[in-house]
């Protein structure tokens, strides 16, 4: 956390700070372990919150039970990767779950005030315009507090790769159809929906597509043109 801070205090002047467990499923492991780690995070003096990402099937009673612990004492997200909700989309990227398990799960955390930020991808295989609006729409009637939009990228040496070498019918995103897409979005949210991200990238090393996705100030750039546009 010091390291980060002292990072981080080049580009921005803060006195607080929220800590976020983003990488991987960090709900997933012993409950006594999760707390002791978040604890420690909590213990830091200038740290006022936690931020931390996880998936819908590893959110047990326990889980549950110490997040509502976590969300009386310091400011507390929740991140859950739902992607979509189309069916056939979520068992062909092995999501893991069902959309109702994602939406009892959610239920159980709204129910305890806690803020819950869903994660989309946009441009997954075979999906339409129609498809990611859909979930769009979705996500505009659970509500929750925030949303993280997220571009498709293909990474070196995962499954993704071959079959985006394989198959001719699947292609990515080109910026503009992604600019368009995500102001669209952006206009089916209700204000109230704090937006979290709108693009992603890759490792620069690891990145097999879409490039242009690498200049990301040029792609924020582009919708802020697009969205004064409309």
């Amino acid at each position: 956390i010091d390291e980060q801070i002292a990072l981080l205090s080049k580009k921005w002047k803060s006195e607080r700070y929220i800590v976020y467990f983003g990488t991987f499923t960090n709900t997933y492991g012993d409950i006594e372990e999760l707390r002791k780690k978040y604890y420690e995070a909590l213990y830091h003096p200038k740290v006022i919150g936690l931020a931390i990402a996880t998936r819908a099937d590893c959110l047990s009673d326990d889980v549950i039970v110490l997040l509502r612990e976590l969300n009386d004492i310091c400011f507390l997200w929740l991140e859950i990767g739902l992607q979509t909700i189309n069916q056939n989309t979520a068992d062909f990227i092995r999501r893991g779950y069902d959309l109702s398990l994602f939406e009892d799960r959610f239920e159980q955390l709204k129910a305890s005030n806690i803020k819950v930020v869903v994660h989309l991808i946009l441009g997954l295989p075979g999906e339409t315009r129609e498809d990611i609006l859909k979930t769009v729409d979705y996500v505009s009637y659970i509500m929750p507090w925030g949303v993280k939009l997220h571009l498709l990228h293909i990474v070196q040496g995962t499954e993704l790769e071959t079959y985006f070498k394989n198959e001719s019918e699947f292609r990515l995103l080109e910026m503009d159809e992604y600019v368009d897409l995500v102001c669209d979005c952006i206009e089916r949210l209700p204000e109230s929906i704090v937006i979290h991200r709108i693009t992603g990238d890759g490792k620069k090393s690891d990145l097999v597509g879409p490039l242009w996705s690498l200049n990301k100030l040029k792609v924020i750039s582009e919708i802020n043109k697009e969205m004064d546009h409309r």
